[in-house]
């Protein structure tokens, strides 16, 4: 290894994205100023063509200036067929160290030129299954196994996100042992809880809820289970003052939560805000009664830390990760609407229990930081570099 300083390159193309997107926000603001004396390559999206644009976050680079950091514009689009070796020849170009792709659509490198460390999110996801009427889905499923497939082979050194992925990537192929290890997401430091009734307050003026109310944030994919908790919602032991927040971008893709809350009369007591910017969620969070994530898979549940640190408990269900990220701070409920339905109950009583599981929740929160991870990515790194890999 080099005897200068460390020089990195990650791929920041997909800074948009919920999740993926938080994940290159927060860890690499994290490490750009706990490590200034590493070279950091960022590669982006270029500005211009239309596919290109919806991948963009403009306010990245503004956000990440520094004397340590330099912007490398890439012309290919994420999952293109010509983005492994665009983005590989740019990669090449750099003379990096170390090239991290924090997710699985790495660049086309010469093994070990250089080193690449790979970010796992997670593993033949739900969303990825085959489904009636949808014949594209079986090439989408088949270019993410691709994909999947090049990543484990190529990388020095691969991460996972939760000790409940690295299980499921271990269980298929147990030869990743030595390359693999565990880095856990965590909470922003925008997420904190707020002074009494100053949550309340911001969420009336900004979205004009008044009330009580329980928040979901996420996708209205399928496999987050909504349609289950508009259900839940309807269900007579749920009080009819009850609301339930949707933080989610519209997607035409899943009309069936619309159909259903329709169909359930349940318009006027669901607000759907369609995306809502990460700086305006801690006061969305913080006056809600809980967050609901009943998804069938998550391999971390960002919400569900987030939603912690701000003080408000979590209904997740037992599935996933979620009961690794939640431990006993949570409740949880199968995402069916009789079981929750019976959470919402349990979430809505007042008194010493209520008080402790937000305390518990803030404990649990506590346990996750962008700081360690960014520590211990950088370490991956410098294992990357010193030839660490098998």
């Amino acid at each position: 290894m080099s005897t200068g300083p460390l020089r990195v390159g990650i791929d920041v193309r997909l800074a948009h994205w919920p999740g993926i997107g938080r994940y290159i926000d927060e860890i690499v603001s994290r490490m750009v100023a706990d490590f200034p004396a590493t070279e950091w390559v960022l590669f982006a999206n270029a500005a211009g063509p239309a596919t290109l644009r919806a991948y963009s976050d403009p306010g990245l680079p503004e956000r990440l200036r520094s004397g340590n950091v330099r912007f490398v514009a890439c012309a290919a689009a994420p999952f293109s067929p010509a983005e492994p070796l665009l983005l590989g020849r740019l990669v090449r170009n750099e003379r990096l160290q170390v090239m991290h792709s924090p997710y699985i659509n790495i660049p086309w490198l010469p093994r070990q030129a250089p080193p690449l460390v790979v970010t796992l999110h997670d593993f033949r996801h739900p969303d990825l299954a085959l489904q009636a009427g949808a014949p594209r889905t079986w090439a989408k499923r088949g270019y993410y196994e691709l994909l999947t497939r090049l990543a484990l082979a190529r990388a020095a050194r691969l991460v996972c996100v939760s000790h409940f992925l690295a299980r499921q990537f271990l269980d298929f192929r147990p030869s990743l042992a030595p390359r693999l290890s565990v880095i856990h997401h965590a909470a922003g430091d925008a997420f904190r809880p707020l002074a009494s009734g100053a949550a309340a307050a911001e969420v009336g003026a900004r979205f004009g809820i008044q009330g009580r109310y329980l928040l979901f944030v996420g996708t209205l994919k399928p496999h987050k289970n909504l349609l289950a908790v508009v259900q839940a919602l309807a269900r007579p032991e749920v009080p009819a003052d009850l609301q339930l927040v949707v933080a989610a971008a519209p997607d035409l893709r899943y009309p069936a939560v619309g159909a259903e809350l329709a169909r359930l009369g349940l318009t006027s007591r669901v607000r759907m805000l369609g995306h809502v910017d990460k700086d305006r969620l801690p006061a969305l969070y913080g006056a809600a009664l809980a967050t609901l994530l009943p998804s069938a898979y998550e391999s971390f549940g960002l919400p569900l830390v987030e939603s912690m640190a701000c003080g408000t408990p979590v209904i997740a269900a037992p599935r996933a990760a979620l009961p690794e990220v939640g431990a006993d701070a949570a409740w949880y409920a199968e995402p069916e609407a009789e079981p929750l339905a019976q959470a919402i109950c349990k979430a809505l009583s007042d008194g010493p229990a209520q008080r402790q599981r937000r305390a518990a929740s803030l404990a649990q929160a506590g346990r996750f930081s962008w700081r360690r991870a960014a520590a211990a990515l950088h370490a991956e790194y410098l294992r990357a570099a010193a030839g660490a890999a098998p």
